[in-house]
């Protein structure tokens, strides 16, 4: 009946609603610790592991340190940042950093970082 339908939609909308972030993360990891990536396979497979893989310390050791004070990195990753910088001259890596450069990368340490985990984990 109609009502049937409308009280179903309601208390699904109503579930679906109080959704937190802890299930939504917790969703993800069922569904990448229990179902492999069927549609890549082979070399596609390898190269998206590999991407995301080694995106992973590249982010927290380079696109880190705009965000965060240089003394808090080790010394391999303060002079891959300054070897970096003066081999491609990128003045967004150089200090000092625009405020809407570090809140990006603020972004990219919240939001793309946990996703490249995710990834590695569906894809291996």
């Amino acid at each position: 009946t109609l009502q049937a339908r409308t009280h179903q939609r309601r208390s699904h909308y109503e579930r679906t609603s109080s959704f937190t972030l802890h299930q939504l993360i917790k969703n993800l990891y069922y569904l990448t610790a229990n179902k492999k990536m069927s549609t890549l396979t082979g070399n596609t497979r390898t190269a998206f592991l590999i991407f995301f893989s080694s995106h992973i310390p590249i982010t927290f050791f380079i696109d880190g340190q705009a965000l965060l004070p240089s003394y808090l990195y080790p010394s391999f990753a303060r002079s891959a940042l300054k070897f970096y910088t003066d081999t491609f001259h990128d003045p967004l890596m150089t200090s000092p950093h625009p405020v809407w450069f570090r809140s990006m990368v603020a972004c990219e340490m919240l939001f793309q970082v946990p996703f490249f985990f995710v990834a590695c984990r569906a894809l291996y």
